[in-house]
């Protein structure tokens, strides 16, 4: 029999434990973190010929016929080290061994956008028939979905940069990258996040086809040098030298380019600005570049219902608009933020609650310029809104504060609205990503969303 190391207990460690129990493999699942100890003993007890372990577990090239890496073990990790070591293979949960290995899939990586991406590529795939599954990343997991559905069904599958690692054999018909601007460099070095990002189209079929944003650097470089089928999506500033491709305008104006010309439909740009017409723009040559009708997608793009904590704008009393946000885990994602509450705001007050937790100041540049433009009221919380707060000027602010508590950062904005003589609106953006429970991207949002609703008894 077979035997699995699996690092890490949480979603994908327990989604490929039953994974490859399933395919006669014995399985040792191990996890270093507290935070994940809390409910997983229970669920390795159901495997009854798995092991789980709280602790480090020494491996033994003897023992051991391949380790699965899950996203959040690091490379400093001493069993993964152990069986690199040894020559055991290392794999990520995409390059798991199993009888769909050709599936059809989309796949989305990239720094901003690519949840969005993969959600309305999701919708565009579906008919009316079935639904097709948004997996990985995003929060459901991709080997479960694998078990679920038939192997012929197509999965689209939000991949981050630790996804990528260890990940040979997993092939998408459609690879999409979104942008790549510096993150998570407490694990990577600029060269190597690149690196990870650009083996995606390592990974696409040689069938299919490579996307990337025109309105990204580093994405074009990328699809320029693909040697397989590339097409291009930009928010309005073109193609960049791409043949093909689609463009969403700021007028509204959505154009697809081919090698037989160019075609052109309109959509209303207010539901446009909602979306984000880059992230429509790519899904929409995604749809494409899977071979679906263009068309088609186009008619399902006003049925794209609001992404929770993505721009959410929950509660509108008529003079305050509350916005969660809190799926920005980035700098770059809460300037996107901000560009969008320019159309929010245009005549009105507008309040920023930004921050996280751990370390971002390097990522800070291009966030500090939005802010300095956009000139909100700043209320900074946590560990990165510290770090924020010392690099922000208060003369160039109507205001700047710190708060220790989401509370505390609400009720400073609603004495903010509570004063304002005009139309406020009230952003929730993080710029942080976080690994701490507490601070995920879908409880922050909760917790924000429950203290204006308290607040407001709404």
């Amino acid at each position: 029999m077979h035997r699995a190391l699996i690092l890490g207990a949480g979603i994908t460690g327990r989604s490929a434990a039953r994974w490859l129990r399933a395919a006669g493999w014995r399985v040792v699942v191990t996890e270093r973190s507290g935070f994940e100890l809390q409910g997983t003993r229970g669920v390795f007890d159901e495997l009854k010929s798995s092991e789980y372990r709280a602790d480090y577990i020494p491996v033994r090239a003897d023992r051991f016929d391949l380790v699965l890496r899950s996203p959040g073990v690091r490379e400093s990790d001493p069993a993964l080290r152990a069986a690199r070591a040894l020559g055991i293979p290392v794999v990520s949960e995409l390059d798991l061994p199993g009888p769909d290995i050709n599936r059809p899939m989309v796949a989305v990586t990239g720094t901003n956008g690519k949840g969005s991406v993969s959600s309305y590529v999701g919708h565009f795939l579906s008919a009316s028939t079935f639904d097709v599954p948004v997996v990985g990343n995003i929060g459901r997991s991709f080997t479960l979905a694998r078990s679920e559905m038939p192997p012929d069904r197509w999965l689209v599958v939000e991949v981050s940069a630790a996804q990528l690692e260890d990940t040979n054999v997993f092939s998408p018909f459609v690879g999409v990258i979104t942008n790549v601007v510096p993150e998570h460099m407490d694990r990577y070095t600029w060269q190597q996040y690149k690196s990870l990002k650009a083996h995606l189209g390592n990974l696409v079929r040689a069938d299919g086809t490579l996307v990337v944003c025109a309105d990204d650097a580093v994405a074009v470089e990328i699809g320029q040098h693909h040697e397989g089928e590339v097409m291009a999506y930009s928010g309005g500033s073109g193609l960049g030298g791409f043949d093909s491709g689609v463009v969403v305008e700021p007028s509204g104006v959505v154009s697809r380019h081919t090698k037989y010309g160019v075609e052109t439909w309109a959509l209303p740009p207010p539901l446009l600005e909602r979306l984000g017409r880059a992230n429509l723009a790519g899904a929409l040559a995604a749809t494409l570049a899977a071979g679906r009708s263009f068309e088609q997608a186009l008619k399902r793009v006003g049925c794209i219902g609001a992404r929770p904590h993505a721009f959410e704008m929950f509660l509108d009393d008529g003079s305050t608009v509350w916005i969660d946000d809190a799926k920005a885990t980035n700098p770059y994602s809460t300037v996107h933020a901000l560009e969008k509450l320019k159309g929010v705001t245009s005549a009105g007050t507008a309040v920023l609650i930004v921050g996280g937790e751990g370390s971002k100041r390097p990522e800070f540049g291009s966030m500090l310029d939005a802010i300095e433009e956009l000139r909100p009221h700043v209320i900074c919380v946590d560990d990165t809104g510290l770090e924020l707060y010392e690099c922000l000027t208060v003369e160039k602010l109507p205001s700047l504060s710190y708060c220790e508590t989401i509370e505390a950062a609400v009720g400073v904005a609603s004495d903010i609205a509570r004063k304002s003589q005009q139309r406020t609106a009230v952003l929730y953006s993080p710029g942080a990503n976080s690994y701490d429970a507490r601070f995920a991207p879908e409880p922050r949002g909760k917790a924000f969303k429950e203290v204006v609703r308290r607040r407001f008894g709404a």
